[in-house]
């Protein structure tokens, strides 16, 4: 399969977005390519939580996305990956993936390059509390309101992470 390179943006904001969760690991893009990720591929030398990431360059766009996470309140520890081969337009120049992980569920946005004419954001303070929802939509339309966004995954209600561990006991 052809390698696709354009500039755009991988991010996420864990501190923002997902105060009740430790990001242990992530990574955008495949395994034998360049890529972004948070632990290398020594696993030894990975010092998590990660809080945030924003990696904006001229990139391969990966065929996939991998998060593992810990719900600080119970221990239990998630991973999910994401398929994004199918989910991502052929020309991603100035667009952004973010995530945002709710409790057991992984959220992945597209955050589109152009602006969205009329401008649909709503006032400051409607937008700061739009940013304190648990509703992962509503945290991304707070901040990126005037862009086009478009949820990657999940798509169904099957799309779900893998408990990887039990919390405390």
């Amino acid at each position: 399969m052809e390698r696709r390179y354009a500039t755009h943006t991988f991010s996420f904001d864990a501190r923002g977005d997902s105060p009740d969760i430790d990001i242990l690991d992530f990574h955008y893009g495949g395994n034998d390519h360049p890529s972004v990720r948070g632990c290398p591929r020594h696993p030894d030398q990975c010092k998590p939580p990660f809080y945030s990431t924003v990696a904006h360059a001229n990139m391969e766009v990966a065929d996939q996305l991998y998060v593992k996470w810990q719900i600080r309140t119970s221990g239990e520890i998630y991973e999910d990956v994401v398929n994004l081969r199918d989910r991502l337009p052929s020309d991603m120049t100035g667009q952004r993936i973010h995530f945002i992980v709710n409790l057991d569920r992984l959220h992945v946005y597209l955050i589109g390059a152009n602006k969205v004419v009329p401008d649909p954001c709503p006032p400051i303070g409607r937008r700061a509390e739009l940013s304190m929802s648990s509703n992962s939509y509503e945290k991304i339309f707070s901040q990126f309101c005037y862009l086009p966004i478009t949820n990657l995954y999940p798509r169904r209600i099957s799309d779900r992470a893998v408990k990887v561990m039990e919390g405390r006991s």
